[in-house]
């Protein structure tokens, strides 16, 4: 930018060229119009003759010509790519490049007629789909309307809605006249016809009023015909119509003579039908009214009844009051269902059974549901005033006749059930439980059960969801995961790809939309197999068997109506045995294998099927051994809880099997034993396998401490604790404030959401703070929410704040914004912010060190917040801080929140706009690093890291100006002289500076379980070999890039490593046993030298010093080469660099060769910082290299057999060398100092 005041506006992005001419001529032709330059363009301007005069007017006229075109030049280099702009011979000026571009890219008259023939064709066969929506249809002929005119047709308007009124579905015939009719389409507009046509197909979407089974209207009856009705007929079949006298007719509902039942003057002008609810209440047809006569032993046969109903308790031998259910009438009245259970009958002379029938207390008459009767699989026949009901083995069961008011029933003879010898028993129903303790003591040999597995009647009821993967390699589209899902009724699969797991859930969103959408109906059920299993990995090859056995007994395609093992064998295999696998199973334990105290059961893990012997094949986690059983219990909804340690098992049965060796027990041992447990507690995190060792262990020191013979008997026996419990610490004897310094250590992690600190008074502070700052920043205004517009939505994160000393700081809260929910484009358009690089830092350490200057520090407060937004940002107000009486508005972001994408370039925005406009001066090699010089000489160095600032300065009076002045623009903490940045800790002292990461080191070396472990005097052994290993045992994967991601950021201090941690890194895509102990070794050696570091001394040699190297064929499998260099500054390291080189070379001289071409380029960029920095090396720059065909091919400009095939990129060494920016200088072997960074060096050397 120009100015300050520039950048308060917000500069149009210049349009790239993405290969579509027409478009990209289009946006840059408006932008350069929006500039006042498109007419350089357009006409360009006249270059004078070489002797031709000028006036002065004349001569600034095309000095400013000139430098508007140099600008058009500059905005077309930024939208060009390199590759094309490489084509473009004429580039002088604008109107050159523009006009090859033209020629180049813009499509002829040919070329754009054969495109319009297409478009037309396209246009003419466009018709909408079956179930596509009005909105989609209109966009798509939209989208090939306007490419058409594009390519220069004049289409009207009328023309598209005539296209698309004819090419509607047959749902929208009707509407298509009617507008045909009302509305001139020579007028009508592409907009009033797509509102309209959204309008009526609405009202097709809108949900159809639910069907009503067997609607009767009363106010219609007189034309609903019948038996002798409307019209009598009489009382036989095509008999004629016969006069009769009304007079003598009796109405069967108020029993008055003059009219018929159907229209009783007291008849309810009102419908009954059966309606189903939500909760699917049950249908009721037939009801009949309180004041009717009633008999218990009468059942009426209902066909509008949905299940068996009984008012009468005692009729029930079995009843079960517990269940409740609602049932609906006719008249819109509901009772409730107080029971379901059985109801014996005895007719004509036989016993029946009637099974899940409902208990209505407030139902007056018995009714047998005709559907549930079907469901039982008989089958009912009405036949000639006769019902007869068949049973598919015994025949006709049953048979009735119709009563006089057209109903059948039947008269049967209840059995009474037992009565209960007492009263206000509750009725107990058989748990579903499975009881350890009861199996351990009464299991027994049981048949395996048998029991059909349920299956869904209908679409959509059950839905199966799995994923698979992550599966190497990746697809080309970048897909890792598959997600399938299969309707259980119909067996269709879908499936999806995702990139990452976390998109599973937007996967099903659309799934669920297209089914719903294709079949009408909804998703009832959705089952998953919740995650990753966690049986050990070491179990795959019974997975594997596991799935082949059940595929060889499931139907395929390829095989029509028979399973593989059916066509393989000729018999058809039974399922019936099929158990979860991995479920938890109760084993029968043999007589013959225990004591008559022994449990009888064994909880095991299901593995499949034996291949010796008719049995089930299981684990024992707890003894690691394999057992083949067939009396087995399952518990198929229960998993092993493979994380849970068992050692408090084994070591509660060993401290039992001390206790019978003694006759009399004492209180004393009584409290050792529950210590003992309190210290299992503790331990519960070992490994199993730990567990069993220490018991081992336990038991072998116990059998040593038995009292020797002639020790007093009456003794009581002092039992000391088991062996394990040598590795802790009791805590005796530690204050309060020791307990409570070890609790913050033990617990790491801190609270996650609002409810954990609400009550806490420290947190609440920290929450308090935070909304001051926003508050006095004004960050935000609260307002109402635009229509259209969407809000953000904002959380809290909380952070203990440590020390370089490991203590506690603060108590950090900071409200951040859920930036992932924001769309580039819409919410955000740029979002890169650059940051220091470390070898900056370094850099100013060691000038800071070499000068004797002091490095200080500050740290903005909600750093975030200071950045300036360009976009209208809405987010809800913050939990525990919602304004009273404005809950409903939310607020509209002036500035930046933390968790915006746009958030870090905003600040970097403001934070780069003031030092600026305070005269300092940005680095063009380093964007973060800011220097301002007085009048007197005097430099000031500020270097940026997000919202951590160093500065440094050989004035005072500069570094009190500058923080004040910071601290009044912004809300900074004075850190003082810089002692932990980034992790880094800094030892400011009089002979120099010290940096290392010790407490860093010492967390990775927690984290990874290696804190105790033996060190080692080097971190690879010297001359060994990595490869990718691909026999190896795999290891976990994610464990081992944290331990390698967590080296790699120690290698910021710590150079030694840098060369090992590179090396490991090239395996993370699929690490082995032999790379994780490589990772191990370097952990080993970290442990024996935490403290190291890098000490920048005092007045030291000012000079740069560059050492590269390489490792000629280093890798074993693609046989590439590794380079390296180092950097010194001050008697120390400032950069360093350990990298495989992306080629294959021939011979050594090429490898050093490219080596050094690499350290040339960071050599030159270093110095150009270094100047900036007011430390200008004089000269070349010195690089040291230990080969002499490479510093002798640099200086030789000839292409010759050793360097013809270098590439020529590698070439720009001799160009540097040439120009005498830098000179290759030969060292010796044992003076070189790169070697550290190519291959694995022995001790001494090392």
């Amino acid at each position: 930018m120009s100015s300050t005041s520039e950048g308060q506006f917000a500069q149009p992005a210049i349009p790239c060229f993405n290969g579509h001419y027409d478009h990209w001529s289009m946006l840059m032709e408006n932008f350069l119009r929006s500039k006042e330059y498109w007419s350089l363009v357009e006409t360009g301007y006249d270059e004078p003759q070489a002797n031709a005069a000028m006036t002065k007017a004349q001569q600034k006229r095309l000095d400013e010509m000139k430098l508007k075109d140099l600008k058009v030049k500059n905005y077309m280099f930024q939208a060009i790519d390199r590759t094309i702009l490489e084509t473009i011979l004429q580039k002088n000026t604008s109107k050159q490049i523009w006009d090859s571009m033209k020629k180049k890219y813009e499509e002829n008259a040919r070329v754009k007629r054969s495109i319009l023939q297409t478009l037309r064709r396209d246009f003419e066969t466009l018709e909408m789909k079956s179930g596509e929506c009005i909105t989609d249809y209109f966009s798509r002929v939209m989208s090939v309307s306007n490419k058409m005119r594009f390519h220069g047709e004049q289409i009207r308007e009328v023309t598209i809605v005539e296209k698309i009124l004819r090419s509607l579905t047959d749902n929208f015939n009707y509407i298509v006249c009617s507008i045909e009719e009302s509305k001139d389409t020579d007028t009508l507009t592409i907009n009033e016809l797509q509102i309209s046509l959204i309008v009526h197909e609405q009202k097709f979407h809108k949900k159809p009023v639910e069907e009503q089974a067997l609607k009767v209207t009363t106010d219609e009856r007189i034309g609903a015909g019948g038996h002798g009705r409307n019209g009598y007929r009489g009382r036989g079949r095509g008999r004629g119509r016969q006069a009769f006298n009304r007079a003598t007719v009796e109405c069967y509902r108020c029993h008055q003579l003059g009219h018929f039942q159907y229209n009783c003057p007291t008849w309810n002008k009102e419908a009954n039908y059966a309606e189903l609810e939500e909760h699917e209440d049950v249908l009721l047809m037939a009801y009949v009214e309180e004041h009717e006569a009633m008999r218990n032993d009468v059942w009426f046969l209902d066909f509008g009844c949905s299940n068996h109903m009984c008012g009468d308790a005692r009729m029930f031998s079995e009843l079960d009051e517990s269940f409740r259910q609602q049932v609906k009438l006719g008249n819109n009245s509901k009772i409730t269902v107080k029971g379901r259970g059985n109801v014996r009958l005895q007719l004509n002379g036989f016993n029946y059974v009637l099974t899940v029938v409902f208990y209505v207390p407030e139902l007056k008459n018995n009714l047998l549901s005709i559907g549930q009767l079907q469901e039982k699989g008989l089958a009912i026949m009405i036949h000639d005033g006769l019902c007869k009901i068949y049973h598919p083995n015994k025949g006709l069961i049953i048979q009735t006749a119709m009563s006089t008011n057209r109903m059948f029933t039947l008269l049967a003879n209840k059995q009474e059930k037992n009565e209960n010898m007492v009263h206000g028993l509750p009725h107990l129903l058989p748990t579903t439980l499975v009881c350890t303790d009861c199996l351990n003591g009464k299991q027994h040999r049981d048949p395996i059960p048998k029991k059909s597995a349920w299956r869904a009647t209908k679409k959509l009821q059950l839905i199966h969801a799995n994923i698979c993967g992550p599966v190497t390699p990746t697809s080309n589209g970048k897909k890792r995961y598959a997600l399938c899902f299969i309707d259980d009724f119909s067996r269709k699969t879908w499936v999806y790809f995702l990139v990452e797991k976390s998109k599973a859930l937007n996967s099903f969103k659309c799934f669920k939309r297209l089914v719903e959408k294709e079949t009408g109906m909804y998703i009832k059920c959705l089952r998953t197999d919740r995650g990753e299993k966690k049986i050990p990995k070491t179990f795959w090859p019974e997975a594997v068997n596991w799935t082949m056995y059940v595929l060889n007994r499931s139907p395929i395609v390829a095989v029509k109506n028979v399973t593989p093992e059916e066509a393989w064998s000729g018999v058809k295999p039974t399922v019936e045995h099929f158990r979860v696998f991995e479920c938890v199973a109760h084993v029968h334990v043999p007589d013959a294998k225990r004591t008559k105290l022994d449990n009888k059961s064994l909880e095991c893990v299901l593995l499949g099927f034996s291949d010796e012997s008719k049995g089930y094949k299981l684990y024992d986690p707890v003894a690691k051994n394999v057992v083949t059983s067939r009396d087995i219990v399952f518990e198929e909804n229960r998993q092993w809880e493979w994380d849970t340690s068992y050692e408090e098992q084994v070591l509660v049965d060993l401290e039992w099997g001390d206790d019978d060796k003694n006759d009399t027990e004492d209180n004393e041992g009584d409290e050792n034993l529950e210590a003992a447990s309190e210290g299992n507690e503790e331990a519960e995190g070992n490994e199993n396998q730990a567990a069993a060792n220490d018991a081992g262990d336990a038991t072998a020191t116990d059998a040593s401490d038995a009292p020797a013979e002639g020790s007093d008997a009456m003794e009581r026996k002092v039992r000391r604790a088991p062996i394990w419990m040598e590795d802790y610490i009791s805590g005796k004897g530690l204050s309060e404030g020791e307990i409570e310094l070890n609790m913050a250590l033990v617990a790491s992690t801190d609270p996650i959401n609002y409810e954990e600190v609400v009550m806490s008074s420290k947190w609440r502070l920290a929450m308090d703070s935070e909304i001051n700052s926003i508050e006095k920043n004004q960050t935000w205004k609260l307002t109402d929410l635009p229509t259209g517009a969407k809000t953000i939505g904002v959380k809290w994160i909380y952070k203990t704040k440590l020390n370089e000393l490991g203590e506690v700081d603060k108590y950090k809260a900071r409200l951040v914004a859920k930036g992932y929910s924001q769309q580039q484009g819409v919410d955000f358009t740029k979002i890169y912010a650059p940051v220091a690089r470390m070898d900056t830092v370094r850099m100013i350490v060691a000038l800071t060190a070499q000068r004797g200057w002091t490095i200080y520090q500050l740290d903005v407060k909600s750093a975030f917040l200071n950045g300036e937004l360009n976009e209208d940002v809405y987010v809800d107000q913050p939990k525990g801080y919602e304004k009273k009486g404005s809950e409903h508005k939310v607020y509209k972001l002036h500035k930046a929140l933390y968790g915006l994408k746009q958030a870090p370039r905003a600040w970097f925005s403001r934070i780069e706009a003031y030092f600026i406009s305070e005269g300092f001066q940005k680095c063009p090699n380093e964007q973060t690093l800011f220097t301002k010089r007085s009048s007197a000489g005097k430099i000031l160095i500020v270097s940026i890291y997000m919202d951590n600032l160093i500065y440094t300065s050989n004035d005072e009076d500069m570094i009190s100006g500058f923080k004040n002045s910071m601290m009044k623009v912004f809300d900074m903490t004075d850190l003082g002289r810089m002692r932990f940045f980034l992790g880094i800790e800094v030892l400011q002292k009089s002979n120099g500076i010290f940096i290392c990461q010790m407490r860093y080191a010492t967390e990775v070396l927690k984290r990874f379980g290696m804190f105790d472990s033996k060190p080692v005097s080097s971190p690879i052994v010297p001359g060994f070999k990595m490869s990718r290993d691909d026999d190896g045992v795999a290891v976990n994967m994610t464990n081992f890039k944290q331990m390698v991601g967590s080296l790699m950021y120690l290698t910021a201090t710590r150079p030694d490593i840098m060369f090992n941690v590179s090396l490991i890194s090239r395996y993370m895509a699929k690490p082995t046993e032999l790379h994780l102990q490589v990772t191990k070794r370097i952990l080993r050696y970290l442990k024996g030298t935490t403290n190291y570091g890098i000490l920048y001394k005092k007045g030291r040699e000012e000079e740069l010093l560059v050492f590269t190297d390489s490792d000629y064929a280093g890798d074993i499998d693609d046989r590439k080469s590794t380079s390296g260099y180092v950097f010194l500054l001050s008697s120390g390291v400032i950069s360093w660099l350990s990298k495989k080189q992306p080629i294959v070379t021939l011979l050594t001289t090429k490898v050093e060769f490219v080596a050094a071409t690499a350290c040339a380029c960071q050599a030159i960029w270093m110095k150009r910082v270094l100047k900036k920095l007011s430390h200008e090396q004089k000269g070349c720059t010195t690089i040291m290299c230990d080969n002499s065909s490479t510093i002798k091919l640099s200086r030789n400009q000839v292409m010759h057999g050793r360097s013809k095939h270098i590439d020529v990129r590698f070439h720009f060494l001799r160009d540097l060398t040439k120009d005498g920016v830098v000179e290759l200088i030969h060292c010796g072997t044992q003076e070189q100092v790169a070697d550290l960074m190519t291959k694995p060096l022995k001790l001494e050397a090392f």
